[in-house]
């Protein structure tokens, strides 16, 4: 398993101030591609961007599970937000750790590639298929919640 060494703000939260906010409901993110649609995570939830290798999801798991993988000899669960073909086969693929909780597997968010950052606020709608994506952005709570993590 290779790691890309770029550590995300969480990893150095008690160390930065926050920054300022332009106004209310603006806050700092991550844009990426995941296969062509463009997703946001909110920077305060980023650990760091991975590679890893994963299996294919459980028979049961929602759709938008696209494996399990072992990060840091931990379990993680990828999420795929591009919506594409589930594969029965082992692959490698690049992601999104978000920030740990302490409690239950690490969760990866499977991207194309990283855009860059962006400030910006959620639209109000959430996606239907996936109600923790508001607009482009991922509201990462819910997501949690939804995974039981």
């Amino acid at each position: 398993m290779r790691k890309h060494g770029i550590p995300g703000p969480c990893a150095l939260a008690s160390r930065l101030p926050p920054p300022p906010a332009m106004n209310t409901g603006t806050r700092d993110g991550l844009e990426c591609r995941a296969g062509e649609r463009r997703i946001v995570v909110p920077l305060g939830d980023v650990q760091r961007i991975v590679e890893l290798d994963i299996d294919a999801p459980p028979p049961l798991a929602s759709t938008w599970i696209s494996g399990l993988g072992l990060l840091d000899r931990r379990v993680a669960v990828v999420v795929d937000v591009a919506a594409a073909p589930r594969r029965a086969e082992p692959r490698r693929v690049v992601g999104l750790e978000l920030c740990d909780t302490g409690a239950g597997p690490s969760i990866v968010l499977e991207i194309s590639r990283v855009v860059g950052p962006v400030r910006g606020a959620p639209a109000e709608t959430p996606d239907r298929a996936h109600p923790w994506l508001v607009g482009d952005w991922v509201d990462v709570a819910a997501l949690r919640a939804d995974l039981g993590a």
